[in-house]
């Protein structure tokens, strides 16, 4: 059967910016491998795959980069949320997707940022490992910086003395893969001149050095950034090449991520074969 697959800019109004995903549409599961497959084929940072649900306005979401499933991916999410309401999949202002164990439940709405994620907020704890001073030698950071890391997603959270630091690094990616242990990305920031904060994501483990616009990661960034600074609503900058903005907004145990999106491309798959 012929599937349609999209790929969109997120987190951006213009295109060429932001972080490009794919999105993949089906009316029943794909396979593990034939989405694998679809994700390497496609070779952006992650492509979504989505199928609906019984209950309205409700699917199912899963996030593949091109070489592994990932646990969580805000920019594919709202990429995905982008076409389900651009092309009318969704009539109405909210959708909610389940991750595939439903263990997860990802709420997303049509806000004036754009379209608003309400995720779960990352449980941070001090992360204090024998690969903590590797990574941040690596990184090319000053060695006392405090890092953390995310409990659901697994991602580690570098705070860099200032935002000069952040823009200029350059990683070791082949001396990063040398590490020990299991690794879901690292985010490093600071504080900013012009925005509450700023960031870079780094991802070499699966596949992804330098990823350009992370909205998982801003689970773990806002929730410490808005203890740190006594914030709720706060505008942050991720500082890769395509660059991409993000609005948000703290609200108990969760937080909402908003940006906007554009379509850069569609199109469609034949002869796939769904489950």
């Amino acid at each position: 059967m012929t599937i349609p697959i999209y790929q969109v800019d997120a987190f951006t109004n213009k295109l060429f910016r932001g972080n490009p995903a794919a999105v993949c549409i089906t009316p029943k599961p794909l396979s593990r491998d034939m989405m694998q497959n679809i994700a390497m084929e496609m070779n952006l940072s992650e492509t979504a795959f989505v199928y609906p649900l019984e209950e309205e306005h409700t699917y199912m979401i899963r996030w593949f980069t091109p070489t592994t499933e990932v646990k969580l991916c805000g920019h594919a999410t709202l990429s995905a949320a982008h076409i389900l309401f651009e092309h009318d999949y969704v009539i109405g202002n909210m959708i909610t997707f389940f991750n595939k164990d439903k263990s997860m439940k990802l709420i997303t709405r049509k806000s004036p940022y754009g379209i608003a994620l309400d995720f779960p907020i990352e449980e941070l704890s001090a992360w204090e490992t024998s690969e903590k001073q590797a990574l941040v030698s690596y990184l090319g950071l000053p060695h006392n910086c405090p890092a953390f890391r995310g409990k659901v997603t697994g991602q580690i959270l570098i705070e860099a003395p200032n935002e000069t630091i952040v823009k200029n690094l350059e990683p070791n990616f082949s001396r990063m893969l040398s590490l020990d242990g299991e690794f879901s990305g690292v985010a490093v920031t600071s504080v900013s001149d012009d925005f509450d904060f700023i960031s870079r994501f780094f991802d070499p483990w699966e596949g992804i050095d330098e990823d350009p616009v992370t909205g998982s990661a801003h689970t773990l960034l806002a929730p410490y950034w808005g203890k740190k600074l006594d914030l709720n609503l706060m505008r942050a900058k991720q500082i890769s090449r395509r660059e991409g903005l993000l609005n948000l907004e703290l609200k108990g145990s969760r937080v909402l991520i908003s940006g906007k999106a554009i379509t850069f491309l569609s199109g469609s798959l034949p002869n796939i074969e769904v489950e």
